[in-house]
């Protein structure tokens, strides 16, 4: 029985970082941890490997297959069920196989040195046995013997050098060493094979992506999402083309993450921003309302409703919701100023100042609070205290030659 792409595809395709491995995932709860009840699986993969080990295959095949039930994605029950099923159908040579279930016995103990051992003297009887491999490469990776399992990949692919699991396996594990041109050309020899392989095109364009190449990453990016829905890729193209002010493709990149990840906090916010920024202050209002859905203390959120609101001109809902995020994290300087501006363009100028003044008091640094302090001082005719309020706010960007600074030095004289 042939050891496919399944249990490995669907704990890769979780994330697209490659730093989710085998040892992280399963190391720990089949490893490190001997406590069976918290491990209902374990007891049931102890005995289907003992039925192995006394080639009793019918009652091994069957042991696995419960295991399956209760773990569907352990790599560890899959490979026994397929290898079992081999035994079974004597595809794979009865005293081979008998090491191979004593070695999943050592490793069940947490003894995965003399797991290994066992392992290869049943690899040894039958050599071109792919499923041998993939476990020893399971063993190695559960250990971080990273080199090792890279060795365990290439046996298999000496004898199948089309095995697309093997191929995709070995450019990760390249890619998890650092070994960024090693793994594109692995990568690139998977996709030569399988050019619909969306998780081999997701990651080349990761790799493409920290060496700088961006039209590369995201060539092999938008192939990949074209081949198949993947909400943490979609999300991440999305992310990069709002930090580029691109927000037409973000949106769509944003779109379709919610539609994959419907719980998405984030997802929601960033197209609420992207909306905002393009001007949509509606379609940005709806999204900010269903992130607050799905957790109605997000202070983002609220912040940027109320900013939405504002430029609505529905200045008492922003104002509820900059108090919002204050009631939730009175720190929040952006809210403060915020519904200070808010107050500000209602002519609210002394309530204004005394948000102005909070704002200062949380960021020192806050160049715009200062500014618009001046102008409700200036504008409420109180010229000392406007006057000094400009001279802070040049004071505090260093004499710049903006608008808002000229503005404030013409002022300055004008108030002498």
């Amino acid at each position: 029985m042939k050891f496919r792409q399944r249990e490995y595809m669907q704990m890769l395709r979780k994330t697209i970082a490659i730093w989710v491995i085998f040892g992280v995932m399963i190391g720990q709860s089949l490893v490190a941890d001997d406590n069976t009840a918290d491990n209902p699986a374990k007891k049931i993969i102890e005995e289907a490997a003992k039925n192995g080990n006394k080639k009793k295959f019918d009652d091994a095949v069957a042991g696995f297959a419960k295991a399956q039930e209760i773990d569907p994605e352990n790599p560890l029950i899959e490979l026994g069920f397929a290898i079992a099923k081999d035994a079974q159908s004597e595809t794979l040579d009865n005293n081979a196989a008998k090491e191979i279930f004593k070695a999943i016995q050592e490793f069940e103990k947490g003894k995965p040195d003399k797991a290994v051992k066992a392992l290869d003297k049943g690899i040894k009887k039958q050599k071109d046995y792919s499923n041998g491999w993939y476990l020893r490469a399971f063993f190695n990776e559960t250990q971080s013997k990273t080199d090792d399992a890279l060795a365990d990949y290439a046996k298999i692919l000496e004898h199948n050098p089309a095995d697309q699991t093997a191929l995709l396996r070995r450019a990760q594990l390249l890619e998890r060493k650092m070994e960024n041109g090693a793994a594109i050309d692995a990568y690139s020899k998977l996709l030569a094979i399988d050019p619909e392989n969306a998780e081999a095109l997701a990651r080349r364009g990761a790799i493409y992506e920290q060496l700088g190449d961006q039209e590369k990453a995201f060539a092999d990016f938008e192939a990949s999402l074209a081949r198949r829905a993947d909400a943490d890729l979609a999300y991440h193209m999305g992310e990069i083309y709002l930090r580029e002010q691109k927000y037409k493709p973000a949106i769509t990149y944003f779109t379709q993450h919610v539609q994959i990840d419907t719980g998405s906090v984030f997802g929601y916010l960033n197209r609420g921003v992207a909306y905002y920024e393009s001007g949509k202050y509606n379609l940005a209002v709806d999204d900010f309302y269903d992130a607050l859905e799905r957790n109605p203390r997000f202070t983002d959120a609220f912040y940027y409703r109320g900013m939405a609101y504002s430029e609505l001109k529905l200045y008492q809902e922003a104002i509820a919701d900059f108090e919002k995020v204050i009631e939730i994290d009175e720190n929040y300087a952006k809210a403060v100023y915020q519904r200070g501006r808010v107050q500000h363009l209602r002519g609210r100028r002394k309530s204004a100042i005394a948000d102005y003044e909070k704002t200062l008091a949380i960021d020192a640094t806050f160049a715009n609070a200062a500014y618009f302090k001046a102008l409700a001082y200036d504008e409420l005719n109180q010229n000392s205290a406007a006057k000094q309020a400009f001279e802070h706010y040049l004071a505090m960007v260093n004499n710049s030659n903006s608008e808002q600074a000229q503005y404030a030095k013409k002022r300055i004289r004008a108030l002498k």
